[in-house]
């Protein structure tokens, strides 16, 4: 039996873990922060290869 008064359950709680994680991910994709292509191999699971747009160097010298 599943106590459903729990706050988050260690299922749930993982799966909307993972699920924010992946709303990051493609928030930062679409404001071109990162490049985070699929693989395209494998049968199972969605593989994404992640990558900064800009050279770290080139953005801490726009910091100063």
């Amino acid at each position: 039996m599943v106590d459903i008064s729990a706050p988050h359950s260690k299922i749930s709680y993982g799966v909307e873990l993972r699920r924010r994680f992946y709303e990051v991910i493609e928030k930062m994709h679409v404001s071109r922060l990162i490049d985070a292509d699929f693989s395209g191999k494998g049968m199972r699971g969605r593989t994404r290869y992640v990558a900064p747009v800009h050279d770290p160097e080139d953005i801490l010298k726009c910091l100063e």
